[in-house]
């Protein structure tokens, strides 16, 4: 009976490190997978701009797209196609999504 309670013990506490460590790791992850994309699209807009492509403040996907610095630009995380609408303001550089 003392053995069995053991192994019980021994496997929640296995669980209890398990669970919560792998939790972390695929947000990490994820957060890293979205940070890849960020940084993509920004380049390629502060590129657009530097070879006077792009001369408003926003530059949209599309605009990026049709000036060839972009081919498609998709979730990381689900795969699905970002909205083309989706732009960078090179005032903050940051990327925003519709």
């Amino acid at each position: 009976m003392l053995k069995k309670i053991n192994i019980l013990l021994f496997i929640v506490a296995i669980l209890l490190i398990v669970i919560p460590t792998f939790y972390e790791v695929k947000k990490e992850y994820n957060a890293n997978l979205w940070l890849v994309t960020n940084k993509k699209v920004i380049e390629a807009a502060n590129r657009c701009r530097n070879e006077d492509k792009c001369l408003e403040s926003k530059v949209t996907i599309t605009t990026l797209k049709e000036n060839g610095y972009l081919d498609l630009v998709v979730n990381p995380i689900t795969k699905e196609v970002i909205n083309p609408e989706s732009y960078v303001d090179l005032d903050s550089n940051t990327f925003v999504m519709v």
